[in-house]
């Protein structure tokens, strides 16, 4: 059998079918994926908790003064119309 996966005949039987494959898996699993509601166990649990700890940025004064002179550098570069 090793010495087939050579010729490009014994390729092409073993490769053709692959697309009708997958197009008819992903047909067969479309509705599961389109329509979760409907699966089996769909228990969908989301917890979102503010933390202020969490939403905290930290830029130092001498980094927030850097970004407002390059964001000014690129203000005056870029054309008025826009």
């Amino acid at each position: 059998m090793i010495k087939y996966l050579g010729k490009p005949e014994y390729i092409h039987v073993l490769l053709n079918p692959l697309p009708v494959y997958v197009l008819a898996v992903g047909l067969a699993e479309w509705p599961k994926l389109s329509f979760p509601e409907h699966r089996s166990g769909s228990n969908i649990n989301v917890s979102a908790m503010a933390n202020a700890q969490q939403a905290a940025v930290v830029v130092t004064d001498e980094k927030r003064r850097e970004l407002q002179e390059r964001l000014e550098e690129w203000r005056r570069r870029l054309p008025a119309t826009l």
